[in-house]
């Protein structure tokens, strides 16, 4: 893509092809532009792809090139794209920037000289428009950091090699009670001299070391330089973590001195009905250690007719429907004995109110129960009522025992209301199928012995 133009010494454009070869052929190639012009700035050479659009072949003839003006489409001497190519024939050489047609051009042009005179200029056009939008997001993305690490309430500070401080935001030098000019320069460790990154570190401040500190670390690199040049640290306060986490310690100091104290067996339970922990009671009345009991369900050392009996009001409990509740039911113990006992649940919630685990305290029913109202009489059972209280805690349910025994369901049912009747004390009626069973047992109906349940002698 070339023009001869008659104003330029054809000696002049002669060296210049000859000094540049084949070198126009790619240029041809490359997104570029790359043009001479005489003195009176219409073009008499254009090289490169970007050349048709700058300078369209229509606009070229045989005899006569196309001047700047009208391929800028302004006479004015003022406009950006024509007064640095009139300067350059005054000899001065420029690179400046251009917008054009939605694009960015990087634009380069000197003066092309004949023996110590201007006799026209050479113009060089680059397209950067996409380096100048990765260049302005670049800037926007580091002003927009900029802009959050000098509002966040998190500290940051950065040092050099030499550890001493380059850079340090506002909530630093609040905390420090310093300013910018101070803390420049000064060797990190007259700040920070317990930096630590595992455990929460103190640091110092004129009102005494009440804060606790937490520090992430991350290399700083150098614009243009490979390598890490210096060492951020973000530090994290955590001083509500650290008094939140020592108060919670004491906490639960104070619940294991109150629970290892009592003589009835205490456990702590998840919302899955999990044993978290015991205390040395439940370990001495059940027959299992903190190791042995910890991760097991709670149904381990309940009888399977308290389980039933409870179910429905630890659903409740682990809802937020009640607070705690209570009933008696069959413990059992490890070696598989059973013995009747009293159950409080209690449900514990956490800071935001909602339900975190529960406290259950199983204490055994006294054998000093086992005279029913106060009579000295010892209660007396038909054979029928026996065996469906040997059945009941055994856990058969009513279809089970009637089909077993050879009874409708509602024969089982009224001898399970005399049963009732007969263990009824000055206090209470058993309510449930655990509460009838325990009863039986505590005022020694059944053997606390064996498994599975038979009657007393």
């Amino acid at each position: 893509m070339t023009s001869d133009v008659s104003g330029m010494p054809k000696n002049v454009v002669d060296e210049y092809l000859d000094g540049m070869g084949g070198v126009p052929k790619l240029i041809d190639e490359l997104p570029i532009f790359i043009g001479v012009t005489d003195r009176w700035l219409r073009f008499v050479q254009v090289w490169g792809r970007l050349a048709d659009e700058l300078v369209p072949p229509g606009a070229r003839t045989p005899d006569r090139g196309p001047d700047l003006f009208t391929v800028v489409g302004s006479r004015d001497p003022g406009h950006p794209a024509i007064a640095p190519v009139l300067a350059a024939l005054s000899g001065t050489a420029a690179t400046y920037q251009l917008p054009w047609a939605g694009r960015r051009l990087l634009c380069h042009v000197r003066p092309v000289n004949d023996a110590g005179h201007v006799v026209g200029t050479n113009l060089v056009v680059v397209d950067v428009t996409e380096l100048h939008t990765e260049q302005r997001r670049y800037h926007e993305t580091r002003e927009l950091l900029a802009s959050l690490v000098e509002s966040m309430p998190t500290m940051v500070v950065v040092h050099d090699e030499f550890a001493r401080i380059s850079y340090a935001n506002p909530s630093f030098l609040s905390t420090v009670h310093k300013s910018a000019e101070q803390v420049l320069g000064l060797p990190l460790a007259d700040l920070l001299p317990q930096q630590r990154t595992k455990e929460p570190y103190p640091l110092g401040s004129p009102g005494g070391y009440d804060r606790r500190f937490i520090a992430q670390r991350f290399p700083v690199p150098k614009n243009g330089e490979p390598g890490a040049t210096g060492i951020g640290s973000v530090l994290l306060d955590v001083t509500e973590a650290v008094q939140a986490r020592t108060a919670a310690i004491e906490a639960e100091e104070r619940y294991r001195a109150v629970t290892d104290s009592v003589r009835a067996a205490v456990a702590t339970v998840d919302l899955d009905a999990c044993i978290q922990q015991v205390n040395p009671a439940f370990t001495h009345l059940l027959g299992r250690t903190q190791a042995q009991a910890r991760g097991k369900p709670i149904t381990l050392i309940l009888d399977p007719a308290g389980v039933r009996d409870a179910l429905p009001l630890w659903q409740d409990l682990i809802a937020g429907r009640r607070r705690r509740y209570d009933i008696t039911l069959l413990a059992r113990k490890a070696d598989g004995r059973s013995f009747p006992a009293d159950l409080t649940v209690t449900l514990v919630r956490a800071a935001d109110g909602l339900p975190q685990s529960a406290v259950g305290i199983l204490t055994p029913v006294t054998m000093a129960a086992q005279r029913v109202g106060g009579t000295g009489d010892r209660v007396q059972l038909t054979e029928g009522e026996g065996d469906v209280l040997v059945g009941l805690a055994s856990g058969n349910t009513v279809p089970h025992l009637a089909k077993r025994l050879h009874l409708t369901k509602r024969g089982v049912d009224y001898r399970i209301q005399c049963i009732r009747r007969k263990l009824r004390n000055d206090e209470t009626v058993p309510a449930t199928i655990g509460a009838l069973v325990a009863r039986a047992y505590a005022v020694g109906l059944l053997r606390p012995d064996c498994w599975p349940p038979q009657l007393a002698e």
